[in-house]
C-alpha cells in the first residue's frame, strides 16, 4: 500500500513545505549569461535527470576536453535495454539563435575518439548537446544523418533553450534553484540574506567556522538590528526556504560543524523538493532524522516513552516510498542498511533486500556492475545478522564462502543460485561470519566494503562507496573491554570537571559497568558523530538480542545499559551549557586552533590556552617532537591532525582544543595521539576512583 498519494507537494510529516505556483512561467528562469555558469546549471540538470549526485565537470574551460563538458552515470532504473551506463553531455552557451554544425561534428567526433581509446568510457550510450540556442529541426536532422553515416557507438541528442526550460519548470529543486519570481525573497530582506549569505560562505572558505556561526547567530536573533533596512525589519528565521543559496551555505556550514540538529529542517525542505525520489537528499534527510528523532532536547526534562521509537516509526510509515527511490548503489545501500537496522518488520526488510537485487539488475552490463553487487552483499549481511540464513536470503551472493572455501567471485555461475547447505557448515561473507557474536562479526562489519575492494584488488573509483562505508561503521559493534591504564593521571583538577568522550569510551564505560557513576561525576561531552555511532551500536546489540533470543548472555545486559547511555544524552547548543548527569551532544564551531608546534613558549594551561597537559609535559612534548626521524613527514601528519575533521576521535580532540578540555579514553595510542596535540587524555577509573577524584573537582 502506497503511504502518501500526493508525496511530491509534502514533506514525509505530510506537511506542505515547498512555495509551489500554479504555473511555472518560463519567463521567470533566469539562465546563465556565460559557458562557465550554464556548465553548471548543466551538471544540476543532468545529475538530477540520471539520478547521479556525482555528476561533474570534465576538466576546465582551456583545456582539451575531447568534446565532453560533462560526465554523467544513468542512475535510473528504466529503460534498462537503453542503458549501459554513461552519458557525455557537450554544453554549447549562445547569445545566437542557431550552432553552426560543423563545430558539433568536430566534438561528436572527439568523443568517439575518446571512448574507442579509453577502456572507462566504452559504456557510453549517449551523447547529449545542451545549447542555449533555439530548438531547430534542420540541426536535429543533421546530428542524426551524422550519427548513422559515421556508425557513432553512441545515440545523438540535442536539448535545445526550450527542452532546458522544461526540464526546470517539471522538476521542484531546479525550479527552486533558478526561478526568480518577483519578491520570492521580500525586498526588504534581499540585502540582508544577500549579505549574510556571502559573509558565511567567505568565513567557510577561511575555516572560520566560530565566526560563521556567529553570523548565523544574529540572523537568528529576532531582536538583533538589522545590517540593512529599517529596525523591525529582520527576516524571519526560515528565509532560507526563499533562498537557495543562503540555504546550501548554512548546509555546508552545519555539516562542517557537525551540526545535525541545526541541519535538520533544511535537509527536511530539500528532500520534499526533490518530490522524495531524489535517493541523496531523502538519505541525508533520514540520517539527520535518525539523530534528532532519538536525542531529548535540551529543553525537555524527561524523555517520553512514546518518543523512543518515534524515528522506527517513521521509517516504518515511509519504507513504500523509501523502496521507490532511484540513486547510486551507495545510496540506495545506505537507505536498505537504514530499513533493515532500524525498522522491526521482516516484509520490510524482505524489501529491502529486493530494492538491492533491482540494483544489481539495473546495473547490468554498466561499469558499475560489481559495486551494485559489492552493495547487494553488504546489506545483506546486515538481514542475516537480523534473521538468520531464511528464504530470502538463501541464495549465492558476492563473496561467499563456506568454511574455508573458496569466495565466489563477480564471474561465477552460483551467483544469484539457490543454495541449500548443512547449517553445521558456517557460511561466512569475506570470511566474516554473520551469524557470529559482536566479539568478531560486529568489529569487522564496518570493513565488509573495503574488504571487498582488497579482494577483488580492484582501484576502480566505480566501486567506490564511501556512504555505505560510513554506514557500515556507524552499524558495528566489538567487545570494548577495559585493560587497566599504562599511563599516569595528568593533573587536570583546575580544569573543571568537563570531559570529552568517543563512543569507544562510552561503550568501554558501560560493559565495565561504570557508566551510571562516571556520568553523574562528570560533565561529559561528545559531537554529533559519537552519537550517531552511539545509535548504531545500541542497534547492532539490539538486533544481535533479538535474534539469539534467550542465547544472548551478557549482551542483553549490555544492550540495555547501551540504551541508558542513549536515554543520557541531550542536545546541547554550546558546551559551554553542557549540563552534570547527561551527555551533552554539542555542534564543534570553532575557529582554526592554536597548534602545540607553533604555540609560545610554556603555554600556561587553562582557561587562556587550549592545552590541558601540564607545563613540563607540553615542553617534554613539544622537544621530542622535534627530535622525530623523518620529522617534515611526521610534522605534516601532525599539523593535518588540527584540521581534520573527518572521523570522530579527530573531531573529539579538536572539541577539546576547542574547550580546554581533557579526553576520557582507555586506549593508550589515543593518549598518544591526544597529548601530541597538546591534550590531556584521562583514563576514566573505576567506581571508587571516580568518585574519590570527583571529591577535589570545582565545577566549570
Amino acid at each position: 500500500m502506497a503511504i502518501y498519494d500526493s508525496i511530491p507537494a509534502r514533506s514525509p510529516q505530510g506537511q506542505p513545505v515547498t512555495n509551489k505556483v500554479v504555473h511555472r512561467d518560463e519567463r521567470f528562469i533566469q539562465l546563465p549569461t556565460n559557458q562557465e555558469d550554464f556548465e553548471k546549471l548543466c551538471v544540476r540538470i543532468y545529475g538530477e535527470m540520471f539520478h547521479d549526485p556525482g555528476a561533474r565537470r570534465y576538466g576546465r574551460p582551456g583545456q582539451g576536453q575531447q568534446g565532453l563538458d560533462i560526465l554523467v552515470h544513468d542512475f535510473r532504473r528504466s529503460p534498462v535495454e537503453k542503458r549501459q551506463g554513461m552519458v557525455f553531455v557537450q554544453c554549447k552557451y549562445t547569445e545566437k539563435d542557431e550552432l553552426p554544425f560543423s563545430k558539433l561534428e568536430s566534438d561528436a567526433r572527439e568523443a568517439r575518439a575518446l571512448v574507442e581509446s579509453h577502456e572507462a568510457y566504452e559504456g557510453v550510450y549517449l551523447f547529449i548537446v545542451a545549447t542555449t540556442a533555439k530548438n531547430s529541426a534542420t540541426l536535429h536532422a543533421k546530428l542524426q544523418t551524422l550519427q548513422a553515416e559515421e556508425r557513432l557507438p553512441f545515440e545523438i541528442q540535442l536539448h535545445s533553450r526550450d527542452t532546458l526550460l522544461s526540464r526546470i519548470q517539471e522538476s521542484d529543486r531546479l525550479w527552486d534553484l533558478y526561478n526568480v519570481v518577483p519578491e520570492r525573497v521580500p525586498t526588504e530582506f534581499a540585502l540582508q540574506v544577500l549579505r549574510v549569505a556571502t559573509m558565511i560562505r567567505s568565513q567557510l572558505q577561511e575555516g572560520l567556522l566560530a565566526d560563521a556561526c556567529e553570523e548565523d547567530s544574529r540572523r537568528r536573533c529576532a531582536s538583533r538590528i538589522p545590517t540593512f533596512g529599517q529596525r523591525g525589519s529582520c527576516p524571519p528565521e526560515d528565509i532560507w526556504k526563499q533562498s537557495t543559496s543562503l540555504r546550501e551555505t548554512l548546509i555546508n556550514l552545519y555539516a562542517k560543524a557537525a551540526d545535525t540538529w541545526s541541519a535538520a529542517p533544511l535537509l527536511e525542505y530539500e528532500a520534499s523538493l526533490g518530490g522524495m525520489r531524489n535517493g541523496d537528499s531523502w538519505l541525508a534527510y533520514l540520517l539527520a532524522q535518525r539523530t534528532v528523532e532519538n536525542l531529548r532536547s535540551h529543553e525537555a526534562h524527561l524523555p517520553l516513552a512514546n518518543d523512543r521509537d518515534r524515528f522506527t516509526q517513521q521509517l516504518t510509515n515511509l519504507a513504500d516510498v523509501i523502496c521507490r527511490t532511484e540513486g547510486s548503489p551507495d545510496v540506495l545501500g545506505c537507505l536498505a542498511l537504514l530499513l533493515i537496522m532500524e525498522t522491526n518488520r521482516q516484509d520490510i526488510h524482505d524489501a529491502a533486500l529486493n530494492l538491492m537485487t533491482k540494483v544489481i539488475e539495473s546495473g547490468c552490463g554498466t561499469l558499475w556492475e560489481l559495486s551494485a553487487r559489492i552493495a547487494h552483499a553488504v546489506v545483506r549481511y546486515y538481514y542475516v545478522l537480523r534473521w538468520g540464513w531464511n528464504g530470502s536470503a538463501r541464495f549465492y551472493a558476492l563473496g561467499d564462502s563456506l568454511d574455508s572455501g573458496l569466495c565466489i567471485g563477480p564471474s561465477s555461475l552460483q551467483l544469484g543460485q539457490p543454495f541449500s547447505h548443512d547449517d553445521r557448515v558456517t557460511l561466512r561473507i569475506i570470511g566474516i561470519d554473520p551469524l557470529g557474536a559482536p566479539r568478531w562479526s560486529g568489529a569487522q562489519a564496518f570493513a565488509l566494503p573495503r574488504a571487498f575492494f582488497r579482494w577483488l584488488r580492484n582501484e576502480d573509483s566505480n566501486l567506490a562507496l564511501p556512504q555505505l562505508a560510513a554506514q557500515c561503521q556507524v552499524y558495528s559493534a566489538q567487545d570494548f573491554v577495559d585493560n587497566g591504564p599504562t599511563w599516569g593521571r595528568p593533573e587536570t583538577s583546575h580544569l573543571g570537571n568537563r570531559r570529552i568522550v568517543d563512543l569507544e569510551t562510552l561503550a568501554v564505560a558501560a560493559t565495565e559497568n561504570q557508566h551510571l557513576s562516571m556520568i553523574s561525576s562528570y560533565r561529559l561531552v561528545a559531537t554529533y558523530h559519537t552519537f550517531e555511532r552511539l545509535l548504531g551500536y545500541r542497534a547492532f546489540l539490539r538486533a544481535y538480542v533479538h535474534r539469539t533470543s534467550g542465547n544472548a548472555g551478557t549482551y542483553a545486559t549490555l544492550m540495555a545499559r547501551v540504551e541508558s547511555l542513549v536515554d543520557s544524552c541531550e542536545a546541547c547548543p554550546t558546551p559551554v551549557t553542557s549540563k552534570s548527569h547527561r551527555i551533552s551532544i554539542t555542534p564543534l564551531y570553532d575557529n582554526p586552533p592554536q597548534q602545540l608546534l607553533y604555540s609560545a613558549p610554556s603555554p600556561t594551561p587553562g582557561p587562556a590556552s587550549p592545552f590541558t597537559l601540564p607545563r613540563e609535559r607540553l615542553e617534554w612534548i613539544r622537544q621530542s617532537i622535534s627530535s622525530w626521524p623523518f620529522v617534515y613527514v611526521h610534522r605534516m601528519s601532525l599539523e593535518q591532525r588540527y584540521r581534520d575533521r573527518s572521523d570522530e576521535f579527530s573531531l573529539a580532540c579538536l572539541l577539546a582544543l576547542h574547550t580546554a578540555s581533557p579526553i576520557f579514553t582507555y586506549k593508550y595510542e589515543k593518549v598518544i595521539r591526544s597529548q601530541e596535540m597538546g591534550i590531556a587524555a584521562e583514563y576514566p577509573g573505576r567506581r571508587e576512583t571516580i568518585s574519590q577524584g570527583t571529591a577535589s573537582v570545582n565545577s566549570l
